[in-house]
């Protein structure tokens, strides 16, 4: 993978910890302030270590920074209270787009590589929490779209960034078919997106499985 050996695993370790730190350390705090800056901290460097991760392109980039402007714009809003009301309705889209480029291009250099290495395997998990974030961000934009496309206790009371919690949370437990129950989607869209995150998570696990052990023997030989 480019760039260098080095300066990747730097990268793609780097965002590893961010995306872990997007699923786990804002739920240990309460409500507020606090939250929403941290959560905001936490979108911002995987923000940055996913570019990272696509700097051998410059094209890819830009377009990547384009992408993602409504987040930083969002960022900037939750850390210094500026007044952007109207990013807020544009978040979850601009996340969409963002991560879906930053895995399409993940994908390619994955199933390019020719040998398993710790670049590999870390960039293979790193994809799989990608995944996650992405559907976290359809079911936030389902959800703004048409309010009460999941049915959850206290989701039409709950703020901005704890509802953005909430759907990460779900889509993780929905990716790796988990299923509490305490989360149901409820309209057509959301259903049919909860049934595709499932699809796509076994599908990526067997893939990404059968194509390491195939190389792993073929570096055996």
């Amino acid at each position: 993978m480019s760039p260098s050996n080095l300066t990747a695993h730097s990268y793609y370790i780097g965002l590893l910890i961010a995306l872990i730190a997007i699923f786990v350390v804002p739920p240990f705090f309460d409500r507020g302030s606090m939250f929403s800056q941290l959560s905001s901290v936490s979108v911002f460097l995987t923000l940055l270590f996913s570019m990272l991760v696509i700097s051998h392109s410059k094209k890819l980039m830009v377009a990547s920074l384009v992408l993602a402007t409504p987040l930083l714009l969002e960022i900037t809003r939750s850390l210094f209270g500026f007044d952007i009301a109207f990013i807020s309705s544009l978040y979850p889209y601009s996340g969409i787009a963002f991560v879906l480029v930053i895995i399409v291009v993940m994908l390619k250099d994955i199933f390019s590589s020719n040998e398993v290495d710790l670049l590999l395997i870390v960039g293979s998990i790193v994809l799989y929490l990608l995944i996650g974030l992405l559907w976290g961000f359809i079911y936030l934009a389902i959800e703004q779209s048409g309010s009460g496309s999941f049915t959850a206790n206290s989701m039409q009371t709950i703020g901005f960034y704890e509802q953005t919690r909430t759907f990460l949370y779900y889509s993780i437990t929905t990716l790796t078919t988990l299923g509490y129950g305490d989360i149901v989607p409820v309209s057509p869209p959301a259903r049919a997106m909860a049934a595709m995150e499932a699809v796509a998570g076994q599908l990526y696990l067997t893939i990404l499985v059968a194509r390491l052990v195939g190389m792993h023997i073929a570096q055996k030989r």
